[in-house]
C-alpha cells in the first residue's frame, strides 16, 4: 500500500513538472457578422489531438502545449472554417488567439437529433421564457454557479421583483409568502411553518438546482391559488458525466465569528438537527396536569400536590445562558453524478449530501407604538425592547435523483428530497413595558426541528414527432416541526425603594400557566400530503393554422395535525410563598428545594381544547387551454381552469371550549388569457388578463392563541375567514438582442377582493391580533430586467 502511495506521489510530481515545462493557447470565439459568442466550436492544434471546446462564453483554453509554433484549425457547424497559423507558445505563459468565423451556406439531407433538452443553462433559460406563453423570469444552475450562491434564498433574490424576508421566505411583487405558490419539480412543496403557508427556500442547497422559474400571470395549468408568483424549482435528474466532488468551506461572519455566542445547555444531537430527549417531557409525564388540580377528597389533593412536585423537579433545569466562542461557519458538500445504459436504457441518478452548521448574532430594537398623543406631538409606545438574539443554525439536506429515458420520446424520473432543519435560539432582552410602567428582561430558549420529504414519480410521453405529449405525475410530501421545551421567562425591576429587593430584578410567577412568565411549551405539528396530475399537449396543422390544446387534470390531499402544550411555574401557595425565591439567579431559581407545595412554586398547565387542531384539505383541479397563432407576430393563449376545493377543521373554541367545526366547499372558475405580439424576432410585447384565488391556511381559521415572543403578542385564528379573489393585469415589452442578452420591462395591476390581512384586536391588555377580511386592496408596480453579456471584452 505504501509502495502504491509512494509512486503515485513520484507519478504526480513527474506531471506537475511536465505541465510546468508548457504553456496554453486561450481566446475567444465570435460571429464575425453578430459579433456573439460562439458555444461548442472545436479548436484543434494541426497535426495533433490535442484540442479545446468554447464554453457558454465562447472561451476555449488548450493546456499542456509544448512551447514552439503552431496552426490552430476552428470548426463548427453551418461555419466556415477558420486556420489560425504561426501561433507562438512560451514556456509558462499563455498565448491569446481571438478568432472569428463566418456563416455559410450548406445544403444538408434531413437528420434526426434525439437528445435531451438542456435547462440548465443561461441560453436555455431566456429561450425558455421567450418561448413561454405567459410573462415569466428564471435563473439557470449555469448562473447560479457564477454567483456562488448557497441555497435557493440566495438564488432567488436575483430574479427582477423577488425579495427575501428572514433569509428564508418569498415575497413576490411585493407580496408576502401567502400569495405566492412554491412547487419543486412537479408537486406542491409542503409548508415549513406551522402558522402560515410559507417555503423556507433555505432548505434547498443550491447545487441541487437545475433551474428556478416564477411565472407571474396566470394560466390554465399553473395553480389558481397564487397572485404574486407561481415559483417552480427543478431538480438536477441527468447528469452529463459520471463525476463525484466534494467540498468544505468556512465563513466568517462580520459582528458573531469569534466573539460571545449566548446558548444553552442542549442535547447530544444538536449538531444533527434534531433534539435526542433532552428537551422533552420526562417518561410518564401526564397527558394533562390539570386533573390533578381536581382532587374530591384532602387526601387526593395531597397525593396530587406530592405527583406534581415530583413532576416539576423531574423536569430539566437548562435556564441559564452562558457564553461560548462562536466558531467560523462550516459548510460540507458531497456530489455523486451517475449515468449510464442499462439494457437500452439511458439511466442517470444524482446524488447529493449537505451539511451546514452558522451561528448568527443580531442586536434588535423592538417596539410598538400605539395612539399619536396630540398634546405633546408624540407617539405613544406599548413598548420599547433591545433584544440580543443568538441563532444556531443546522442544516442537513439530501437530494436522491434518478432518471431512465426509456426510448425516443418517453422517459421517468423518480426524485426524492428531504431536509433536516434546526434552529437553536437563545434571546436575552431588556427594556421598558408601559403595560405594567415597568423595567423588564425576559429570555427565551426554542429549539425548532423541521424534518421535511418530498417524492415524486413522473413521467413523459411523446408522440408523432412531439406534436402529442403526455406527462403525468405522482407525489407524497411529508412536513414535521417540533419545538420541545421552549422556555420563556420574564423579570421586573423593583422600584420601590420600601420593597425587599429594591434595585434587583425579580422573576414575575402568575396565578395561572403563562406562555409569557415562566412558562415551557411543547409544540409539534406534522403534515401530510398526497397529489396527482397529468396534462396533455396536442398540436394540429390546419393549413398555416398551428393550434395547440392542453388539457388536465390535479388532486391534492393534505392532512394536518397541530397540538401544543403550555405548561409553565405559579406560585404553590401565596399564603406561604417565600418572595424571595424571585430574586434567585437562574441557575438556583428551579433547584428541588424551592419546587414544592408550600413556599415555593410549582408547575401547572394551562392548555386549552383550542391549543389542537386537526385539518383536511382536499382540491380537485381541471383545465383546458387554447394556443393560438393567428399570425405569424400574434398569438393568444386562453382557457379556464376550475377547482373544486373542500377545505375541514376540527377544534375548540378559545373563549368557552365549545367544538368549532370549519367545512369550506367551493367550486370556483379561473379565466386568462395571455396575448403576445412578436413584433419581430427580438421584440416582444405581452398583455395578460388572470383570475385567481387566496384560500385561507389552517392556522388561520383554527381559534388558537399563540403568544409570538418576538413580537411581544398573541396571534389567533378566526373560523369566519372567507376566500380572497385576485384579479391580475399584467403589461410588459421585452427585446432580445442575443441568445444570452434580454432586456425587459413590465407594469403589473391586481385587484383584491376580500383579502386575508392581520387585524389589531383591541383587549385592553396587551397586543391581540387576529385574521379577517378586508373589504378590498390593490397592487400595482413596475419591473425593469436587464442582462448584458460582456463578451465583447477581449480576455488580458
Amino acid at each position: 500500500m505504501y509502495r502504491k502511495l509512494i509512486l503515485s506521489c513520484i507519478a504526480g510530481f513527474l506531471t506537475a513538472q511536465a505541465i510546468a515545462q508548457t504553456g496554453s493557447i486561450s481566446g475567444v470565439v465570435k460571429d464575425k457578422n453578430k459579433n456573439e459568442s460562439l458555444v461548442g466550436v472545436t479548436a484543434v492544434i494541426e497535426g495533433t489531438t490535442i484540442g479545446a471546446v468554447t464554453d457558454f462564453d465562447g472561451t476555449f483554453t488548450i493546456e499542456g502545449v509544448a512551447p514552439g509554433t503552431y496552426n490552430v484549425r476552428f470548426s463548427y457547424i453551418s461555419f466556415t472554417p477558420l486556420i489560425v497559423e504561426k501561433i507562438v507558445v512560451e514556456k509558462n505563459k499563455t498565448t491569446i488567439v481571438n478568432a472569428e468565423m463566418e456563416e455559410q451556406s450548406v445544403e444538408m439531407e434531413g437528420v434526426e437529433v434525439v437528445a435531451q433538452r438542456r435547462s440548465n443553462t443561461e441560453v436555455a433559460m431566456i429561450s425558455s421564457i421567450k418561448a413561454s406563453s405567459v410573462i415569466a423570469n428564471g435563473i439557470s444552475s449555469q448562473q447560479i454557479l457564477k454567483t456562488q450562491d448557497r441555497d435557493a434564498s440566495e438564488v432567488v433574490k436575483r430574479i427582477p421583483g423577488i425579495t427575501i424576508t428572514d433569509d428564508r421566505f418569498i415575497n413576490v411583487r411585493g407580496l408576502s409568502s401567502r400569495y405566492n405558490n412554491v412547487w419543486i419539480n412537479n408537486a406542491a412543496a409542503p409548508s415549513s411553518e406551522t402558522d402560515l403557508r410559507a417555503f423556507s427556500f433555505d432548505m434547498i442547497p443550491s447545487a441541487m438546482i437545475d433551474n428556478i422559474t416564477i411565472y407571474k400571470t396566470p394560466a390554465p395549468e399553473l395553480p389558481a391559488d397564487f397572485s404574486g408568483g407561481f415559483v417552480k424549482i427543478s431538480t438536477k435528474n441527468m447528469p452529463d458525466k459520471n463525476s463525484i466532488s466534494f467540498s468544505y468551506s468556512s465563513s466568517y461572519n462580520d459582528g458573531t465569528t469569534f466573539n460571545d455566542f449566548y446558548t444553552y445547555k442542549g442535547g447530544k444531537t444538536d449538531w444533527l438537527g434534531y433534539d435526542d430527549g433532552t428537551r422533552a417531557l420526562p417518561d410518564g409525564f401526564p397527558a394533562n396536569l390539570q386533573k390533578l388540580k381536581q382532587a374530591k377528597t384532602l387526601e387526593e389533593d395531597k397525593e396530587n400536590k406530592a405527583i406534581l412536585q415530583e413532576l416539576g423537579r423531574a423536569m430539566n433545569k437548562n435556564w441559564t445562558a452562558y457564553p461560548v466562542t462562536a466558531i467560523p461557519d462550516q459548510r460540507i458538500g458531497l456530489n455523486v453524478n451517475s449515468r449510464f445504459n442499462l439494457f437500452n436504457i439511458k439511466c442517470g441518478n444524482v446524488t447529493a449530501l449537505n451539511y451546514g452548521n452558522t451561528r448568527d448574532y443580531n442586536d434588535v430594537f423592538n417596539a410598538s407604538y400605539n395612539s399619536y398623543n396630540f398634546l405633546d406631538d408624540s407617539v405613544n409606545p406599548e413598548f420599547k425592547f433591545v433584544d440580543d438574539v443568538y441563532v444556531n443554525k443546522i442544516r442537513i439536506g439530501v437530494m436522491h435523483n434518478w432518471a431512465f429515458f426509456l426510448g425516443k420520446g418517453h422517459k421517468i424520473e423518480f426524485r426524492n428530497l428531504f431536509n433536516q432543519i434546526s434552529n437553536d435560539r437563545t434571546t436575552l432582552r431588556r427594556g421598558f413595558e408601559f403595560y405594567s410602567s415597568q423595567n423588564m428582561r425576559s429570555y427565551e430558549y426554542t429549539f425548532s426541528s423541521r424534518s421535511i420529504y418530498t417524492g415524486q414519480l413522473a413521467g413523459e410521453h411523446a408522440f408523432n414527432n412531439r406534436n402529442t405529449v403526455i406527462d403525468w405525475n405522482v407525489g407524497t410530501g411529508t412536513a414535521s416541526k417540533n419545538m420541545p421545551d421552549t422556555k420563556r421567562l420574564t423579570q421586573f425591576l423593583v422600584v420601590d425603594s420600601n420593597l425587599y429587593g429594591y434595585g434587583r430584578y425579580s422573576t414575575a410567577f402568575l396565578p395561572n400557566a403563562n406562555m409569557k412568565y415562566a412558562g415551557r411549551l411543547f409544540l409539534e405539528t406534522a403534515e401530510n400530503v398526497y397529489n396527482g396530475s397529468a396534462n396533455l399537449t396536442q398540436k394540429f396543422m390546419i393549413g398555416e393554422f398551428k393550434p395547440e390544446v392542453k388539457a388536465g387534470f390535479f388532486y391534492e390531499r393534505k392532512y394536518r395535525e397541530f397540538s401544543v402544550r403550555n405548561i409553565g411555574y405559579v406560585i404553590s401557595d401565596y399564603s406561604k410563598y417565600n418572595t424571595r425565591i424571585a430574586f434567585q439567579s437562574l441557575d438556583s431559581l428551579f433547584r428541588d428545594e424551592n419546587i414544592n407545595d408550600s413556599t415555593g412554586i410549582r408547575i401547572d398547565e394551562a392548555t386549552n381544547k383550542s391549543d389542537a387542531y386537526v385539518g383536511l384539505n382536499r382540491l380537485y383541479a381541471g383545465y383546458l387551454g387554447f394556443k393560438l397563432p393567428f399570425t405569424r407576430w400574434m398569438t393568444l393563449y386562453t382557457g379556464v381552469r376550475v377547482e373544486s376545493n373542500s377545505q375541514v377543521l376540527n377544534s375548540h373554541d378559545n373563549a368557552n371550549s365549545e367544538p368549532v367545526y370549519v367545512f369550506n366547499d367551493t367550486i370556483d372558475y379561473f379565466p386568462s388569457a395571455n396575448l403576445m405580439f412578436g413584433i419581430t424576432e427580438q421584440h416582444i410585447i405581452r398583455l395578460s388578463y388572470g383570475k385567481t384565488i387566496n384560500r385561507p391556511e389552517f392556522r388561520e381559521i383554527a381559534p388558537f392563541a399563540f403568544y409570538e415572543f418576538d413580537v411581544n403578542a398573541v396571534f389567533s385564528g378566526n373560523p369566519e375567514l372567507m376566500n380572497a379573489i385576485v384579479h391580475n393585469y399584467d403589461l410588459r415589452y421585452e427585446f432580445y438582442p442575443s441568445a444570452r442578452e434580454t432586456f425587459t420591462f413590465g407594469v403589473f395591476y391586481k385587484e383584491f377582493i376580500h383579502p386575508i390581512e392581520v387585524q389589531y384586536k383591541f383587549t385592553g391588555s396587551g397586543l391581540e391580533y387576529t385574521y379577517h377580511n378586508a373589504l378590498a386592496a390593490d397592487n400595482y408596480g413596475a419591473e425593469i430586467e436587464m442582462r448584458k453579456s460582456l463578451s465583447f471584452i477581449s480576455p488580458l
